[in-house]
């Protein structure tokens, strides 16, 4: 969970790990004013306490990178600072899930965009939702209550079931094998 500040806000900062990745800033933005709409600002009205930001030095106009050298956390800069990390020749997009409170490690709260991802304002949008320790539905202990999951209805079902069968497999095992899965680029495989 993450620390509510003594006005009762909780704070996540964010910092860029490099120059590189200062240029997902505007999608950062986008993707906290998507949360914001919904949420509203938070205090007594919205019965919300989420403020995302970025982390300023007092006195220096140019927000700092979490790590001025490669491997080097700037020390100015809380531990508990969200990273935003941009992934060259990539369209993976992950973010870390929750407060991480096992560790004081600097860097573990992430959230890693490719540079290739078509949409990064709405995968940024989402991945602040794991930011702040929500699940997907379909990963919830309770999911088989909630959601029904129909394999063969995910997109690229069809064209990995070509190659599975190729291989000598069946739908009910692509279906069910996260290893086959991703053995046949089934991307349905994070619903298993």
């Amino acid at each position: 969970m993450w620390r509510k500040d003594r006005d009762g806000i909780v704070r996540i900062n964010l910092c860029f790990e490099n120059n590189d990745a200062q240029s997902l800033m505007n999608y950062v933005i986008q993707g906290w004013e998507t949360w914001l709409r919904y949420l509203g600002n938070p205090g007594p009205s919205t019965r919300q306490a989420l403020k995302v930001q970025f982390y300023k030095v007092p006195g220096q106009s140019q927000l700092p990178n979490c790590y001025p050298s490669p491997g080097i956390w700037y020390t100015a800069l809380s531990n508990d600072c969200v990273v935003s990390k941009k992934l060259r020749n990539s369209d993976n997009v992950y973010a870390s899930l929750g407060y991480q409170k096992f560790s004081s490690q600097p860097g573990r709260h992430v959230i890693v965009v490719g540079e290739q991802y078509q949409n990064k304002a709405y995968a940024i949008a989402h991945e602040f939702g794991h930011i702040f320790g929500l699940y997907h539905e379909h990963q919830c202990s309770d999911r088989y209550r909630h959601v029904y999951y129909v394999c063969k209805n995910v997109v690229g079902f069809a064209a990995a079931l070509t190659r599975a069968e190729a291989a000598g497999y069946n739908g009910h095992m692509l279906c069910t094998s996260e290893d086959l899965a991703g053995m046949f680029a089934f991307h349905g495989r994070s619903s298993l």
